[in-house]
């Protein structure tokens, strides 16, 4: 067998490896076949270009530590920067928090006082409305035989009045469209319902009654039972006569509010 590392080497094929190089490594490197001039120029290039590959693979290898050592640098003041910005923008955050906090906390002021003041200013108007609206509801109408200090009930007397005056009569109060449902009566005296309706709603109205000598009626508005919502009602004092064989009624009334106003009612049943 020839040597592969030195063809001066010759050795049995029964062997595993060359002896000759074994041997030259026990003389720590004397070789007693050196071998020839061609074969160690040939050694010496291969050994240089063995050299020059490891010396290339190690500065690879360099090369590619500086690479990842730069990418995790990067990596790292990308991140300081991340950091660094979500604090910033957080401080931001709170800044402008802070800002409208006392913004809003002023302005919360500014409207409460507003707040207070036109419902102070409102509430001054309802009231002032609801008077006006009390007055207004039952329109005025002159009276050409009867003056506003003259709207007094009429004495009932001793002498039972035989005028039919129980059951439904319709008409209006005030202008508006009312019912008047007189129920019971006990002599000349009498008690009912009264219901008007406007634009706000339907009121009821329980009314006590006398009838009078003479054709007069009158009666005092005793409870309000209903009033539509925001709507007020003023309970007052209305006497009239009757007319047409006791068929129809009418008359004036007076609230406290000193408004005084007009009815009149057909009978219904």
């Amino acid at each position: 067998m020839i040597c592969k590392k030195n063809p001066q080497h010759r050795y049995n094929s029964h062997l595993k490896a060359c002896p000759w190089c074994e041997r030259q490594a026990q003389l720590s490197g004397h070789d007693p076949f050196p071998p020839d001039a061609a074969t160690q120029r040939a050694q010496k290039a291969a050994e240089l270009k063995r050299q020059q590959q490891e010396a290339a693979r190690l500065e690879a290898a360099a090369a590619e530590q500086r690479r990842l050592l730069e990418l995790k640098r990067q990596q790292e003041e990308q991140k300081r920067k991340q950091e660094a910005e979500r604090r910033r923008r957080e401080a931001e955050a709170r800044r402008r928090a802070e800002e409208l906090q006392r913004t809003l906390g002023g302005l919360a002021k500014t409207v409460g006082a507003c707040v207070f003041g036109v419902w102070v200013i409102g509430s001054g108007m309802n009231c002032m409305n609801n008077m006006m609206q009390s007055s207004a509801r039952r329109t005025y109408t002159a009276a050409p035989q009867q003056s506003v200090t003259q709207i007094t009930m009429p004495s009932p007397g001793n002498k039972f009045i035989p005028t039919k005056v129980m059951g439904i009569w319709r008409g209006t109060f005030s202008g508006d469209s009312a019912t008047l449902h007189i129920r019971t009566r006990d002599d000349n005296r009498f008690t009912g319902l009264m219901t008007v309706r406007d634009k706000k709603g339907t009121y009821r109205i329980a009314i006590s009654g006398v009838v009078a000598d003479g054709g007069r009626i009158g009666w005092q508005e005793t409870k309000v039972l209903r009033v539509p919502r925001k709507a007020k009602w003023t309970r007052g004092t209305n006497t009239g006569t009757f007319s047409n064989a006791n068929q129809t009624m009418s008359g004036q009334g007076k609230d406290p509010l000193h408004s005084v106003y007009s009815w009149s009612f057909r009978r219904a049943s």
